[in-house]
């Protein structure tokens, strides 16, 4: 049957039926609201083009939503995009609830943002203004952690470390090996303080150091060759003290 300058019409809940079956291997069907191609077999595939040649290609464009899958739990698909490079492609891996990259980038372009969290503005929120990267949480008492006690990460900063602006610091803390040994700057006394700990200087004394007894004294060792000036300030018991450090 051939239809020239004429129309096909099904009615509403009529079906166009392809290949042998006495029901149709594929069923297409509107039912008044909604337009459903329905295959007879989970293993069908509807295939839009028949070949990577140019002259095969087809070309899709849906204006409006689409949807794959549905909201009850298991009917999710698996969708792949293929890029050009070789085995290259973004995948949803509905089985394992991921997002998989294989041989191409997700780009984020000049003051576009990358969100984590519930928030609709995201809780943390990475963005980059065309000159700086700003990594900014929705709450002054959110923390950025890198690695865990179970999870070391080692970290390299090649670029100048700044904490604060003048005027508005904040407290800078590093552990040592042993228990309670600490090096803390402590922005609210603008000081630092040292516990079970000691500053050698080797740039200003050779082979020197301050060191910090238990009973609250300190030795000074080492042979002077700049002048060093500056105050540090020792936890002794529940009392602090000051130690002035300067060449004479």
């Amino acid at each position: 049957m051939v239809f020239d300058a004429a129309d096909l019409q099904l009615g509403d809940s009529d079906e166009l039926r392809f290949g042998d079956l006495a029901a149709g291997d594929w069923i297409w069907k509107f039912d008044g609201a909604d337009l459903t191609m329905k295959p007879a077999s989970q293993l069908e595939a509807l295939n839009i083009g028949v070949s990577y040649t140019a002259t095969q290609r087809v070309n899709v464009t849906i204006k409006g939503g689409l949807t794959i899958g549905a909201t009850n739990a298991g009917y999710g698909e698996d969708v792949t995009l293929h890029a050009s490079g070789s085995a290259a492609y973004v995948m949803l891996d509905a089985s394992a609830n991921k997002l998989i990259f294989e041989g191409v980038h997700a780009q984020l372009n000049d003051s576009e943002e990358l969100r984590f969290g519930s928030l609709d503005a995201g809780d943390w929120v990475a963005k980059f203004d065309g000159a700086d990267l700003t990594l900014l949480p929705a709450s002054a008492i959110e923390a950025l952690n890198i690695g865990d006690s179970t999870h070391v990460a080692n970290t390299t900063l090649k670029g100048t470390f700044t904490v604060g602006v003048d005027d508005t610091g904040y407290d800078v803390k590093l552990f040592g090996a042993t228990t309670g040994a600490s090096f803390l700057w402590d922005e609210s006394d603008d000081n630092v303080v040292l516990t079970k700990s000691q500053i050698e200087f080797d740039s200003y004394l050779s082979a020197g150091a301050f060191d910090f007894a238990n009973d609250g004294s300190v030795v000074l060792t080492g042979t002077h060759t700049a002048t060093v000036v500056g105050r540090i300030k020792v936890l002794l018991g529940a009392t602090p003290g000051y130690i002035k450090v300067e060449k004479t």
